[in-house]
């Protein structure tokens, strides 16, 4: 009979623990799973604030695309064609500096005259990029 209750004892500890583990497990999923949600929906605010921003192009390359990949292009005078091409590549390379420019520079801050260099890189990414871009096609 004491055997038992030693057992019994010892299942229940073992129940106990298990089931602690398993509330701390799911408390560490759930705040995981709170805080993934609340970075993805700010990055997915930052993105949508970016799309704003650059609607003009976003805009300009879907029409360009649209008439490069339609047929319409085919149709078009070579004089037409290369202005087309030029434009779809002008602004994809516009859109690729922007992105690179994003990644790997951090924000400028214009209040500040001491940060000469950051600006010249931002700028030069948005003239060379697109430039390269346009002349490779």
């Amino acid at each position: 009979m004491e055997k038992l209750k030693i057992v019994g004892l010892i299942i229940g500890f073992i129940t106990v623990f298990i089931g602690l583990i398993g509330l701390l497990f799911i408390e560490v999923v759930g705040k995981l799973a709170l805080y993934l949600f609340g970075v993805l929906w700010e990055k997915t605010v930052l993105l949508i604030k970016e799309m704003i921003r650059l609607w003009p192009v976003l805009i300009l390359l879907i029409i360009t695309w649209y008439v490069f990949v339609s047929g319409v292009y085919d149709t078009m005078s070579n004089p037409m064609q290369m202005v087309v091409l030029k434009t779809l590549l002008t602004v994809s390379g516009i859109l690729v500096a922007h992105v690179i420019r994003k990644a790997l520079l951090p924000k400028i801050d214009w209040s500040n005259d001491h940060n000469w260099q950051l600006f010249a890189a931002s700028y030069s990414m948005y003239i060379i990029i697109p430039y390269c871009f346009a002349m490779g096609g």
